[in-house]
């Protein structure tokens, strides 16, 4: 078992695989999210941290009471 255990490097490329090599997914995918609010730093890196770690791309309309974020990626990421 120990002889076929990844490296961290091959388990982090694995991952990668698994979420944009795979071919049932439909392309890219755009969704719209709306937030009460968005004014708050912490709020936004949290937003800014899972946009990164799942690869999306996108923007953000921050306004007094209500903010709209704007996503794109594959099906896997935006689930």
């Amino acid at each position: 078992n120990i002889a076929r255990k990844l490296t961290p490097d091959e388990r982090r490329e694995k991952n990668k695989r698994k979420l944009f090599d795979d071919p049932n997914t439909l392309g890219i995918l755009v969704s719209l999210y709306r937030i009460n609010d968005l004014s708050h730093p912490e709020a936004r890196t949290k937003v800014n941290r899972n946009a990164q770690y799942n690869n999306l791309t996108g923007c953000a309309v921050i306004c007094d009471g209500i903010s709209v974020i704007v996503v794109e990626g594959n099906s896997k990421t935006i689930k």
